[in-house]
């Protein structure tokens, strides 16, 4: 009986480890199949937790199996190696230093490798490298001060395993396979990846490991990698300003300023009814102004390289996903190679970087920096985990490392008082982001503009809405954000002034794209090509040669900047690299202007985790403007069309009009032009969605 009872015991001991194991082997291996589950949900738990309470059950029915629990907890947990502070300090700095070389070398070796954009600069070699030594020196020494109480808790298995523990879920990030897992899943493939690295090197303290030599090390490759960053930085730079060329006599230095995600709707520029833009009115008055600029795309990335390039974004290989090549010249390798010294400030870290190719031809280029908030969002190993907690949402990581207005207008300011444009002309080109989602003010602008609702309350938005309760808000931000910035141009043009450059300088002022707030029941941009994220401002103010106070009512594109800055520089009849007109033909000789520019070309690709239901959701939009018509066709086959003279609020669409069959075939034909052959453009029109 006590043999058939020890029979039965082994035989329910090997169910139960076998049922508990094969039960949290198929959540991590459904999860990575699948793609992971969208938080961890309770059945996760079940699996994960009631596997491994089998196993362990299992494991204590048998004697060996109870003996082997007891001798870990003991090994574990009353181990006679105890890791003093400083040894503990030494793990973290070298698992610390080791774990974030390697994720930097899977980032940038992935960058080279796919080209994909990771919104990342060179400073992430050793941010993330940092963040990893404080986090994990805070777990050792938090570890240490508890094992005043519990002297298990200074353990070289507990502290190596902890330290392990999150060394191997960072990694499991950055090499991709934990954004296809669900939490539980990431933890429990981490875990063991720990307990096997644990066991070999807590083994090695038993032995008398030192790792006094190993954090030495470690410390040095961590000062060395940025060292190396930044001084091969200033050296590119010093080396490129000495090789220009001598510019002309009377070169005009140049300001190209984007506030980006500015709408013209939401400017007293152009008769809105709040007073948002009052230092720019004034400062307008003094230019041109051109009341119906398009943009050529409703995001960052294609706008801005048009605005670079002077090509419409179906000629450049901008995508969500993908830089501009340097297929293109630029404008700032074009002034560049006219004697310019070139300087970009971007406060537009997703999409205006050095990273997505827009950096190139600038002797000085200024975009991530190594704030607190940055910091934060570059380390794995410390946003994963607190996002997990629960502490830190989308919204509030959108908010995280934010560069605002302040520090873009300070940073041009100084590089102007710098020697590194002594004696040159400039070429500064500026990107301001606060009116960018979330739209967060500072005093004294957070009070402008209706009821006061910190943006902790507001929250986020999806892209779509109709409730003009919960639009008010947001849109009151944005209004508030204008204004801010308007405040910061205040400041931008009187640094000019007080350095003698006001006079001598040609000033660009635009956006990017625009931005939804409810039109058509949408709201934030790169969702659709409707006016209200193409209309965009456009002021040209240059005291030689662009007149005071005229308004041009025709419709422009912002293709056409970059030719517009070129001929005002004096080079644009010899530099034929960047295409396109100069805008100066509508002052300088207005009775010979073209009144009726050939239809204006915008679009926007098929959308980036963009939800079910938007129009570019699992479409390419396109667009023309023209004949007063906006004519927009989806690459699934949906047409709309505007009659944006009568109607500017785009809310009657006339392809199904007898009356407007003749502009339809007339912007269909026009539209072949700049759609891929292989793609169809539809001859039956469908109803709007």
């Amino acid at each position: 009986m006590a043999g058939e009872g020890s029979r039965v015991q082994r035989w329910l001991a090997a169910l139960l480890i076998a049922g508990g194991t094969a039960s949290a082997l198929f959540s991590l291996f459904a999860d990575l199949i699948i793609g992971g589950s969208p938080g961890f949900g309770l059945r996760q738990w079940m699996l994960l937790g009631g596997g491994g309470l089998l196993v362990l059950a299992g494991s204590w029915l048998t004697a060996t199996g109870r003996q082997s629990i007891r001798a870990s907890l003991r090994s574990a947990f009353e181990a006679d190696v105890r890791l003093g502070p400083g040894r503990i300090l030494a793990l973290a700095v070298a698992l610390g230093v080791f774990t974030g070389l390697v994720e930097v070398g899977v980032l940038f070796g992935d960058r080279k490798l796919t080209g994909r954009i990771l919104r990342m600069g060179g400073e992430a070699t050793w941010v993330i490298p940092l963040v990893n030594v404080l986090i994990l020196s805070t777990i050792g020494l938090l570890l240490s001060a508890g094992s005043l109480l519990w002297r298990g808790l200074r353990s070289a298995y507990v502290v190596t395993f902890v330290m392990m523990l999150l060394c191997a879920d960072a990694l499991l990030h950055r090499f991709t396979l934990g954004d296809r897992l669900d939490a539980g899943s990431a933890w429990l493939l981490a875990g063991g990846v720990a307990a096997a690295m644990t066991r070999g090197l807590a083994g090695r303290f038993r032995r008398g490991l030192r790792l006094r030599r190993g954090a030495l090390v470690a410390a040095l490759l961590g000062l060395l990698v940025p060292a190396v960053v930044v001084g091969t930085a200033a050296v590119r730079e010093r080396l490129r300003l000495s090789g220009m060329p001598e510019p002309g006599e009377d070169a005009p230095n140049v300001l190209l300023i984007i506030w980006d995600t500015v709408r013209s709707a939401n400017l007293s520029l152009h008769g809105y009814d709040r007073p948002t833009t009052p230092n720019l009115d004034r400062w307008a008055a003094s230019g041109t102004v051109f009341d119906f600029a398009l943009s050529t795309a409703s995001w960052t990335l294609p706008a801005h390289a048009s605005l670079f390039t002077g090509r419409y974004p179906n000629e450049l290989s901008t995508d969500w996903w993908a830089p501009l090549d340097g297929e293109h010249a630029t404008l700032a390798e074009v002034l560049s190679d006219h004697g310019w010294a070139t300087g970009g400030f971007s406060a537009n870290l997703a999409y205006a970087t050095r990273e997505v190719g827009l950096a190139r031809g600038f002797t000085h280029f200024e975009d991530y920096d190594a704030v607190p908030g940055r910091m934060v969002l570059e380390s794995t190993m410390l946003l994963n985990n607190i996002r997990r907690l629960g502490f830190v949402t989308d919204f509030e990581a959108s908010i995280l490392g934010l560069k605002r207005a302040d520090r873009i207008t300070q940073a041009t300011l100084d590089w102007l008082s710098s020697g590194s444009v002594r004696g040159r002309p400039f070429f500064a080109f500026l990107n301001y982001f606060d009116a960018h989602d979330p739209y967060v003010s500072t005093a004294p602008y957070d009070t402008l503009f209706g009821p006061v609702e910190p943006w902790f309350f507001r929250g986020g938005m999806g892209h779509k809405e109709t409730d003009p309760a919960k639009i008010r808000p947001q849109r009151d931000a944005y209004d508030r954000s204008i204004a801010y910035l308007d405040a910061q141009f205040g400041e931008l043009m009187r640094g000019l002034e007080a350095r003698g450059l006001r006079d001598n300088t040609i000033v660009i002022f635009t956006s990017d794209h625009g931005e939804h707030f409810g039109e058509h029941g949408f709201m934030r941009h790169g969702n659709t090509l409707y006016l209200p994220v193409l209309h965009v401002p456009l002021v040209v103010h240059d005291p030689r040669r662009a007149p005071a106070g005229v308004r041009v009512t025709e419709p422009v594109t912002l293709r056409d900047v970059a030719a517009t800055i070129l001929d005002l520089a004096g080079i644009g009849r010899v530099e034929r690299r960047i295409p396109g007109a100069s805008l100066a033909r509508f002052w300088e000789d207005p009775a010979t202007a073209p009144r009726q520019e050939p239809p204006l070309y915008a679009e926007v690709r098929e959308g980036l985790r963009i939800p079910p239901g938007l129009p570019n959701s699992d479409a390419d939009l396109r667009a023309l403007v023209g004949d007063g018509f906006h004519f927009i066709w989806q690459s699934d086959g949906h047409e709309e069309l505007y009659d944006i003279s009568a109607d500017p609020g785009e809310m009657r669409n006339l392809t199904t009009q007898d009356s407007a069959r003749d502009v339809l075939t007339r912007m269909r034909a026009e539209l072949a032009r700049f759609v891929d052959p292989g793609e169809r453009i539809a001859g039956t029109a469908r109803a709007p969605r």
